[in-house]
């Protein structure tokens, strides 16, 4: 195991990932770490983001010389799951299109909405626009789907229409990003507070 203490010169941040699936089960990689691990962000989370279907009691563990922040969601929560191998040993992650979901749903894990939204624009070609629609509406959480659609608006990205038009719009305005203070101009389109700037 190399952990990421070793600095820039390790051989690859990889390993923490199979560290991670031997403390809690079921287990994926997620947020920030999927994000990292799918290319879709240049940043290095110096946390490993690990999601569960069940609550644990120390969200935040310390083992090997690795930082790991467990996030417990709820079982139907928990899907969008492939396996990736390092060094002929399994893990699980999150799928590309799970892991924007995901950051939509939770932004904090991913450093906010500004991060989804870099993802997104450099990604698109390699999501599959049905399954983010998909997801966005089985993952329970309205703001979620608001927020997709939004986002694939202002960066013309796909048919944010065909999305709209799947989704349940709330009463209320959902904050575009909740790790921001919550000021801003209001979308009736898509029952956002827009407290965030996003765009190319």
């Amino acid at each position: 195991m190399i952990p990421l203490s070793s600095g820039e010169t390790r051989a690859t941040q990889l390993h923490e990932f199979l560290i991670a699936m031997e403390l809690v089960s079921p287990a994926a990689i997620a947020y920030w770490s999927a994000l990292n691990h799918h290319g879709m962000t240049e940043q290095l989370p110096r946390t490993v983001f690990v999601v569960t279907n069940h609550h644990v009691q120390k969200s935040t563990k310390e083992t090997l010389g690795v930082t790991l922040q467990i996030v417990s969601i709820r079982p139907e929560k928990f899907f969008g799951i492939e396996q990736d191998w390092i060094d002929e040993q399994p893990f699980s992650v999150t799928d590309k299109e799970k892991t924007i979901i995901d950051g939509l749903d939770l932004p904090k894990y991913v450093g906010g909405v500004g991060e989804i939204a870099k993802a997104l624009a450099q990604s698109w070609d390699e999501l599959n626009e049905a399954k983010l629609r998909e997801y966005a509406v089985k993952i329970g959480n309205t703001a979620v789907g608001k927020r997709l659609g939004f986002l694939m608006e202002a960066l013309a990205l796909g048919n944010p229409e065909t999305l709209r038009k799947t989704l349940s719009f709330g009463a209320g305005f959902s904050p575009l990003d909740p790790t921001l203070p919550k000021k801003g101009k209001h979308s009736r389109r898509w029952g956002l507070l827009i407290n965030a700037e996003v765009g190319r």
